[in-house]
């Protein structure tokens, strides 16, 4: 998805030069068909933006995710997209988080100075291979992070080819129906009980509740 954008081209044929700017785990969605989809470009940039700070200063992004480059100002390129998913790698495989600290100053210098620990550290037995894809994502030299989020997905799944795993949309599918077997139940009920007259609003305030038995008595 990334990728995708990061090719986008203007009617010129010339590179948009999209970037991201807020990759994180609340932006990246796995739907239940499998297919994780990426979300929320509202603080994306591209070439017929200018490069200049907001009116108020103020850096964009999640300061936890932004890439040494980011944090410093300087021209921006896909490779900043890059360094934010091998922070969302980082812990999703270990399960912690990477560079936030109590305050958003002491999350800024352990972007630009902490030491990325080794996954294996943490999770004893930590593939070794995924290990070294992870810090050549976390590479603060950007001439030595992976160029494209392709270069670090075709990464990935050598690491997957290699260790004998498999994780097409298929197997995450199904992985999905085992963590939200009933919310999915649920959304199939209400699709099918949905007719012309229904009201929507109602329906859609009790949805945001969480209230499922009050969505299906209104319906």
């Amino acid at each position: 998805g990334l990728h995708a954008a990061h090719e986008l081209r203007l009617d010129d044929g010339e590179y948009a030069h999209v970037v991201h700017r807020d990759v994180s785990p609340e932006n990246i969605f796995v739907t239940y068909s499998g297919i994780a989809k990426v979300v929320d470009f509202g603080v994306a940039r591209s070439k017929a933006q200018t490069q200049e700070r907001t009116a108020t200063g103020e850096l964009k992004g999640k300061v936890a995710y932004m890439s040494p480059e980011q944090v410093h100002e300087t021209p921006l390129d896909r490779r900043t997209d890059v360094w934010a998913l091998g922070v969302v790698l980082w812990e999703i495989t270990t399960g912690r988080r990477l560079f936030r600290r109590k305050s958003d100053a002491a999350t800024v210098f352990a972007v630009l100075r902490d030491p990325v620990p080794k996954p294996e550290r943490f999770r004893p037995g930590f593939p070794e291979e995924l290990e070294r894809v992870i810090a050549r994502a976390l590479e603060r030299d950007t001439t030595q992070r992976y160029q494209s989020a392709l270069e670090l997905a075709r990464a990935l799944e050598l690491f997957l080819a290699h260790s004998g795993g498999v994780a097409g949309a298929g197997e995450v599918s199904e992985y999905m129906e085992s963590l939200f077997a009933d919310e999915m139940a649920f959304r199939e009920q209400l699709l099918r009980s949905v007719h012309d007259d229904a009201p929507v609003e109602n329906v859609t305030q009790l949805w945001q509740t969480g209230n499922q038995g009050a969505v299906l008595e209104a319906l």
